[in-house]
């Protein structure tokens, strides 16, 4: 039995943090009104996350296990969206099984298309760098600082985006800030500009799609090394704000624009 309705595989690293994943079932949500006559499923490309919540009664798909069962549904048409940030890793993780699934007999007649990353080209990362001082909270006035903790990468060249973002931020708000937790821009080169901006206070807010692990630990935590402590053992106030870039409308609508063009090109 084949199916002519579209098919749509969200593509995330994935997270162990329930108030962290209630952030993809917005997205969902979003993701089904815009596009009302599409299935919609999920995948995970980190498969520690997957044994994780495996072992908490609940099980997540990888990105092959899902095209799948697509396939055996009667999908015909089907379009990966990855929600990752950058071309990394996870995202090169989510093309290998993607080509992987292409080859195999029950993918015959199958037309697969994979949507790009958040940070797929310089508009998107125009458009991603303007929403996000936009979306910045209300409350924080002019000369506070906006810290933005990215996860950074190994995959060298993709972790160039974070610096080219870093640098249209703060071409758009001198007082605000891109730093990494794995790559570049490090914490250590922001905490060198905060300070010599004369900022007593920085808001620190996640760049990741989620507010999960890092986020709460890494970025908000009262360990010794983490981005608050370190900000605080500098003289500087924070104000944390654990909401992912999901919930970001203007950059949602990016995710979401590369997802028609992969629906578009899934026939």
């Amino acid at each position: 039995m084949t199916s002519d309705k579209k098919a749509i595989l969200l593509v995330a690293f994935g997270t162990t943090v329930p108030h962290a994943a209630e952030a993809f079932d917005r997205f969902e949500t979003v993701t089904q009104s815009r596009f009302p006559d599409a299935e919609i499923r999920w995948a995970y490309t980190s498969s520690i996350v997957r044994k994780k919540l495996a072992e908490r009664g609940e099980r997540k798909e990888s990105v092959g296990e899902a095209l799948e069962r697509f396939a055996y549904d009667g999908y015909r048409n089907i379009a990966v969206q990855s929600l990752h940030t950058i071309a990394g890793a996870e995202y090169h993780k989510m093309l290998r099984e993607i080509s992987v699934f292409q080859h195999k007999p029950v993918a015959q007649n199958i037309a697969v298309a994979a949507g790009k990353p958040l940070l797929a080209n310089y508009p998107d990362a125009e458009r991603v760098a303007k929403a996000m001082v936009a979306g910045a909270p209300s409350e924080r006035k002019h000369y506070e600082a906006l810290v933005f903790m990215g996860h950074g990468s190994e995959h060298h060249a993709s972790d160039l985006a974070y610096v080219a973002l870093a640098s249209m931020l703060n071409n758009i708000d001198n007082r605000a800030w891109m730093g990494t937790v794995e790559g570049h821009p490090t914490l250590g080169e922001i905490l060198i500009e905060c300070k010599a901006s004369g900022c007593h206070t920085a808001w620190l807010i996640p760049f990741m799609s989620i507010a999960g692990d890092h986020a709460i630990h890494d970025m908000a935590g009262d360990d010794h090394d983490s981005w608050k402590t370190m900000f605080e053992n500098e003289s500087i106030t924070c104000k944390t704000v654990l909401m992912g870039t999901l919930d970001n409308e203007a950059i949602r609508d990016i995710w979401l624009d590369h997802l028609q063009r992969a629906l578009t090109e899934a026939k």
